[in-house]
């Protein structure tokens, strides 16, 4: 398969001229096939690292506020690392759904016969919102 330079258009690999615009210049359609899976997988590996170090900031800057409130307001130890630990959990099922119901499946003893369906999905993304919310309560409402 051939693609035309000037227009587009698809061609079988014998043409000379494009069907389209008599064009005589083409460029190789799997080539070209190659060349647009080489930039898709470029932009995904870059959004993947994107994802990674805003997942890694996050967590670094909601454990400095949970620190800052601790200092500030003396909360015991329990409530610290429970704070800590729902923004991290939080943040994982929103960001991260699948693999955590990947997780999830992985304690099943049949997995032949079971798939990750919606509900699954909208469960985890609740629980995640759920679990901001009570970090936000613990956090900045919890009355000492």
């Amino acid at each position: 398969m051939k693609i035309c330079k000037k227009c587009g258009e698809i061609n079988e690999d014998g043409a000379s001229f494009c069907k389209n615009c008599l064009s005589n210049s083409f460029i190789d359609y799997e080539e070209k096939v190659k060349e647009n899976q080489l930039k898709i997988n470029k932009k995904l590996k870059l959004k993947r690292k994107i994802q990674i170090l805003s997942t890694l900031l996050y967590f670094v800057l909601s454990i400095f506020l949970v620190i800052i409130r601790h200092n500030i307001q003396a909360i015991d130890l329990p409530l610290l690392f429970m704070s800590i630990f729902l923004v991290m959990f939080s943040f994982l099922a929103i960001i991260f759904t699948e693999e955590i119901c990947k997780l999830r499946l992985m304690f099943y003893v049949d997995t032949d016969n079971i798939s990750i369906s919606d509900i699954n999905i909208y469960v985890t993304k609740i629980s995640g919102i759920i679990g901001y919310l009570l970090f936000i309560y613990l956090l900045f409402f919890k009355i000492q």
